[in-house]
C-alpha cells in the first residue's frame, strides 16, 4: 500500500534539498531547462533511493552534480522516445492547419470555406488523438523511468513487456488518476 501522506511530505523533509531543488527548477526558466534536467536526474536518484527502502534525499554537491546531469539526460531521452508518437501526431495535425492557411493568405489559394472548415475540424480530431497519445506516453514514460531507476540501466525504460505490465497494474492507474486530479 502506498503512503500518500510520506509521498507528499517526503520532498520537505529536507528543508535545506528542497529550497536548493525549488530554486535549481526556477532557474530551469533562465538557463532553458538546463537546470531541469539536473533536476530530473536529482529526482531518479529520490525514486532509486526510495526504491532501495531508503527515505533520505540525495545531497547537493558538486560531486553529485555531474551524476544529476547525466541521469537527467537518461530521464530526458526516456521521454523524449514515450512521447515521440503524440509529438508526431501534433505535427501532422499542426502542419495541415498552417499549411491550409499558408496557401490562402500568401499562396492565393481561393478561400474556400468548407476546406477551411474540414481541415479544422480535421485537424481538431488529430489534436485529439495526439492528447490520448500524449496521456498514453506519459503514463509509459513514468513507469519507464521507475523500471530503469530499479533496474539501474538505460535499456529497463524500453523493456516494454515489463513497463506495460506495471502501467496496466490497478494501483498505478489509480495513482496516475489521482495524481492528474492534483
Amino acid at each position: 500500500m502506498i503512503d500518500y501522506v510520506f509521498a507528499f511530505r517526503r520532498p520537505f523533509s529536507d528543508l535545506k534539498t528542497a529550497l536548493i531543488s525549488f530554486v535549481i527548477g526556477f532557474l530551469g526558466v533562465f538557463t532553458f531547462g538546463l537546470t531541469n534536467i539536473i533536476l530530473n536526474g536529482f529526482v531518479l536518484e529520490a525514486t532509486k533511493t526510495q526504491l532501495h527502502g531508503r527515505s533520505d534525499l540525495p545531497h547537493w554537491s558538486g560531486q553529485n552534480l555531474v551524476r544529476f546531469f547525466v541521469n537527467g539526460l537518461k530521464v530526458v531521452a526516456v521521454e523524449f522516445v514515450y512521447y515521440l508518437p503524440a509529438t508526431f501526431i501534433t505535427l501532422i495535425a499542426l502542419g495541415s492547419l498552417i499549411f491550409s492557411m499558408f496557401s490562402v493568405l500568401f499562396l492565393g489559394a481561393p478561400f474556400d470555406p468548407l476546406v477551411v472548415s474540414s481541415t479544422i475540424i480535421s485537424s481538431a480530431v488529430f489534436l485529439f488523438i495526439a492528447f490520448i497519445f500524449f496521456v498514453i506516453g506519459r503514463m509509459l514514460s513514468l513507469m519507464a523511468i521507475v523500471n530503469m531507476a530499479e533496474e539501474d540501466k538505460l535499456s529497463a525504460a524500453f523493456d516494454l513487456r515489463v513497463v506495460l505490465r506495471k502501467v496496466l497494474n490497478g494501483l498505478f492507474l489509480k495513482s496516475f488518476i489521482v495524481s492528474i486530479a492534483y
